[in-house]
């Protein structure tokens, strides 16, 4: 599984999209061009936090992954984020990976204005 996730990861770095955000700076235009939902917080000029569930229904059960993200603005041409997705097995698929544990996968994020 940590092979599939790492040779995944470098397939997103082709993933990338041009985007221009509003002013003021609202990072709930990542949601429309990620088609994702996520919860964001502003909780000062250059720290925005996000929230989000999703559930998927499989044959051995739901699984549930949360992810959250902190955000900084570094500038007006980088943003860094700090990203943790736990992803919660059902327990039959959670003995066929051989674990009662969740998934943990932690990643760093750097959007760059070319």
């Amino acid at each position: 599984m940590r092979r599939e996730i790492k040779s995944e990861a470098k397939d997103e770095v082709l993933y990338s999209k041009l985007l221009t955000f509003p002013e003021p700076l609202d990072l709930n235009k990542l949601n429309k061009a990620w088609d994702v939902n996520i919860d964001w917080t502003r909780n000062s000029p250059n720290r925005w936090s996000g929230h989000m569930v999703e559930k998927e229904l499989t044959l051995y059960g739901k699984i549930t992954t949360v992810t959250t993200v902190d955000t900084r603005i570094v500038s007006d041409r980088v943003i860094d984020q700090q990203s943790v997705m736990t992803i919660s097995f059902p327990p039959r698929l959670a003995r066929k990976f051989g674990t009662t544990d969740p998934c943990v996968i932690n990643a760093e994020i750097t959007h760059r204005l070319r």
